[in-house]
């Protein structure tokens, strides 16, 4: 059997073959630059491994740039990641900055898990963790969460207690739901 190829298949493969090679080119050039400690490059291999449907090797690149005190970082283009819609790359940063005990990442994942349908239970888990770490905003989430959840009567010390504390830091917002929540309460 003979395979005809038009002049576009012929372009097409060549420009596979050429782009191909530039990725390999990149990466030997990340890991060089990771292998002396260049957190940025680690991020950048982790990228590429996830792209390529690699999410284990992507976690360990990673773990290796949070392992170097990158955790902000992973934070910070984590955040970028999901406002160019490149979640595949935005949830794994986030779980491992998560992880690492970093409290924004802990916070915008669980918004991530309730906004997504994943689970509720981790969500509300990696909530009130941020929530016992002090953040206002991670305070007035949880607590608004089990009240919309209808777990506000198994939880009301609970929801009464982060709703305080974040009012407490001047979020407008969480004293409002307090007031509201509390006074229809008595």
């Amino acid at each position: 059997m003979i395979t005809v190829m038009t002049l576009g298949s012929v372009i097409a493969l060549i420009f596979i073959s050429i782009s191909n090679r530039s990725l390999g080119k990149k990466i030997d050039e990340l890991k060089d630059r990771a292998k002396l400690g260049d957190a940025a490059a680690m991020l950048e291999l982790g990228d590429i491994a996830n792209q390529k449907a690699n999410a284990a090797l992507a976690e360990t690149w990673y773990r290796k740039a949070a392992h170097l005190g990158s955790i902000s970082d992973l934070y910070q283009t984590a955040k970028g990641l999901a406002c160019k819609k490149r979640i595949e790359n935005c949830i794994g940063r986030l779980v491992v900055a998560a992880e690492y005990d970093y409290t924004p990442a802990k916070l915008l994942l669980a918004q991530y898990l309730l906004k997504h349908g994943a689970s509720r239970e981790q969500a509300l888990a990696l909530l009130e963790s941020a929530a016992i770490d002090g953040d206002a905003n991670s305070q007035y989430t949880f607590a608004t969460n089990l009240i919309e959840h209808g777990k506000l009567s198994e939880n009301m010390r609970k929801v009464q207690h982060y709703l305080e504390l974040a009012s407490e830091q001047g979020h407008l917002l969480a004293k409002t739901r307090y007031e509201t929540v509390f006074n229809q309460a008595t």
